[in-house]
């Protein structure tokens, strides 16, 4: 059944509202993000050294993320960049769901309107169904290193989607100009991340596997071409880093043990884990899709499109098998891009038929479901920019309870911990009890003093030292082992 036009305009009308208010929070939630942990040791290293010395650093004995690490010490270098960056975080959000659409639809996806269904369940399978968020989103170092490189891969991604659409070249008028800024973005998103560099590599193979059997090989756009050979160089750039072989030597050595580790993070993080439950989302979306196929008259349609889903969905693993051969850490945050490029396969899933798609949103219960949507977004959102407000506030009284201990010729300090609630959209990594951890050491380092540590007794009621549910089981099966 189809709304009522006089109560269609004033329901959509609402929607339209609710989703702008939601745009403004999401960036609220950036610019109220303080700066946390790994921030403090990019802003020292910075700062004393210099950017040239810095990247030299980082590169030589840490990582070959050249882009990522550039940009956080350019961040953390200019004092005006930085105090503005947290609004650029929360469109880079935005415009990463935005970008997740296009590619996922092969076309410009209508927002507020037709596909408005489509890009509020993307949202908030990214939004509730990723833990970590805001450690890769917010978080001034987890924006640098996950956030933006998946943004730009997106939009790197987006002339060869639009070339296989129907292998047409859309730019001939500007060739020279384009094949210059795609050599130039390949170089850049193959050096940001290696989680990306696979995936992408992954999918240029298909692609021109895909190309060869369509066109001939040299009907295949020089920028696209030149795109592909940029993106390899910045790869090469990226795992011949001597950074990476130093970093082989902290990093756990032990493929199993990363693998269940990683195991781990997928199961507590994303399926066990309080509110945010990420299989809750896939089911919703797959209701919507089953409810389409019933309706639809074009069922033949969705075989053909799967293969889109399918295709995502490999690449989304790609992103995560470079935590089995290269120099990285297994965190929660291993997961992000692998749950962005779930999200254009849930997309893509959606789509293969618009017009059946189409009718269902602007059913009863297609607008009961976007209105519901809307609404817990809001909700959720509201109640992260209020978190985000608190911690942000607390760090404030801090900051001035350190300078004023300073000032009074005290630097062994100690302060009271974080009273904050753990919310996907505020990233908390607070000082330990013990001086000598390395985020007690980089904020020492900050503030210039000899040192400084939490003491529990400054706080009115307990609070947990950790709020990371996997680090403290890691902590307890590493400190059994060391007693052993």
């Amino acid at each position: 059944m189809i709304f009522k036009e006089k109560y269609k305009r004033y329901i959509n009308l609402y929607i339209k509202f609710m989703m702008i208010l939601i745009f403004i929070l999401v960036c609220l939630c950036g610019v109220l993000q303080p700066i946390m942990a790994d921030d403090y040791v990019y802003y020292n290293d910075v700062h004393n050294l210099g950017l040239l010395k810095y990247m030299n650093k980082y590169y030589f004995n840490w990582s070959g993320r050249v882009f990522s690490t550039f940009t956080i010490g350019i961040i953390m270098k200019n004092d005006f960049i930085n105090n503005f960056i947290g609004i650029l975080n929360g469109i880079v959000l935005i415009l990463v769901i935005f970008l997740s659409l296009i590619i996922a639809l092969k076309r410009k996806p209508k927002v507020f309107s037709e596909d408005r269904l489509t890009f509020l369940l993307i949202f908030c399978t990214a939004w509730f169904g990723m833990p970590v968020l805001a450690e890769c989103f917010y978080w001034k170092t987890g924006a640098a290193f996950y956030s933006y490189p998946i943004c730009l891969a997106l939009i790197f991604t987006l002339p060869y989607v639009f070339y296989i659409k129907n292998f047409n070249c859309k730019y001939s008028k500007y060739k020279a100009l384009f094949s210059i800024v795609m050599f130039l973005l390949g170089i850049i998103v193959g050096f940001s991340h290696e989680q990306i560099f696979v995936a992408i590599f992954f999918s240029s193979i298909v692609f021109y596997r895909h190309c060869f059997k369509k066109v001939k090989h040299k009907e295949i756009p020089l920028y696209l071409i030149l795109g592909t050979i940029g993106f390899i160089i910045g790869g090469m750039i990226l795992i011949c880093a001597p950074g990476n072989f130093a970093r082989m030597k902290t990093a756990e050595a032990s493929a199993l043990y990363k693998v269940a580790a990683l195991g781990g993070y997928f199961l507590i993080y994303y399926f066990i884990n309080g509110a945010q439950k990420l299989w809750i989302w896939i089911v919703t979306i797959l209701l919507v899709v089953y409810i389409i196929k019933i309706q639809s008259p074009k069922k033949h349609l969705f075989t053909r499109n799967i293969k889109w889903c399918l295709f995502w969905i490999v690449v989304a693993f790609c992103s995560i098998a470079p935590m089995f051969v290269l120099a990285s850490s297994v965190t929660a945050r291993t997961c992000s891009s692998f749950i962005i490029f779930l999200c254009i396969a849930l997309a893509a899933l959606l789509n293969w038929d618009s017009d059946t798609l189409n009718k269902f949103n602007k059913s009863r219960l297609g607008i009961i479901v976007t209105v519901f949507l809307v609404n817990i977004l809001f909700g959720d959102l509201l109640v992260g920019v209020a978190n985000n407000y608190m911690l942000d506030n607390q760090l404030k009284k801090r900051d001035s309870y350190i300078v004023t201990q300073k000032s009074k010729g005290i630097k062994d300090i100690e302060v009271a911990p974080f009273d904050i609630y753990p919310h996907v959209a505020t990233y908390i990594y607070d000082i330990k009890i013990d001086p000598n951890h390395w985020t007690n050491i980089s904020v020492k380092d900050y503030y210039n003093i000899n040192s400084i540590k939490i003491n529990y007794s400054l706080q009115k009621h307990e609070v947990e030292e950790s709020l990371d549910i996997v680090e403290s089981i890691k902590h307890y099966w590493e400190n059994k082992f060391k007693k052993k």
